[in-house]
């Protein structure tokens, strides 16, 4: 039974072996594959010795660790694709329409502004499609304007909610954050 738990939690550290290769992601995809594939060798490695030399699962533990590095070579090209693609549009249309959309005058696009934005009539559906691009993107082209902490006496652990605006200057350097942070993609 004990060999069994062992198992059970070589496979989640594993996975978690894996997902260290995120770590690497401005290095572009080449770090993350080697990463990914040393910590899956790794894995692998610790797997064979606790199973008593049995390949097989090895093997499987090695897959297992290297999901996490699959998933981030897929994802990450093609968002940064998308995400530059309609980052010109997202930029003009959030300056041009700024003052529309900052409500309160702040001098940011709070979360609140963003979700009335998206089902304003005076926009067109073009244009409320782009808010709601800003909205689901808030965290890549804005900045952080407050974070909430609440205790949860069911897990006994405090929960924090953060909530993000854009400003001016955030669109602004938005295509060239963009760029850096997918230059090697």
């Amino acid at each position: 039974m004990a060999t069994l738990f062992l198992l059970i939690g070589l496979c989640f550290l594993s996975y978690f072996f894996g997902s260290m290769a995120a770590l690497v992601f401005t290095s572009g995809p080449a770090a993350v594959f080697i990463l990914g594939a040393i910590l899956s060798l790794v894995a692998a490695y610790v797997a064979h010795q606790i199973s008593d030399g049995k390949l097989t699962f090895a093997i499987l533990i090695a897959a297992i660790a290297f999901i996490p590095t699959i998933r981030i070579l897929r994802n990450s090209s093609n968002d940064g694709k998308e995400l530059k693609a309609i980052a010109t549009e997202v930029v003009q249309f959030g300056l041009e329409h700024f003052t529309a959309l900052d409500t309160d005058s702040s001098g940011t696009i709070s979360e609140n502004e963003m979700t009335h934005g998206a089902s304003n009539r005076q926009f067109t559906s073009v244009q409320r499609r782009l808010v709601e691009h800003m909205y689901a993107h808030r965290s890549r082209i804005g900045h952080v304007t407050d974070v909430d902490y609440d205790w949860n006496p069911a897990t006994e652990t405090i929960d924090s909610t953060t909530y993000y605006g854009i400003s001016k200057l955030d669109l602004q350097s938005y295509q060239h954050r963009l760029a850096e942070r997918y230059k090697r993609w």
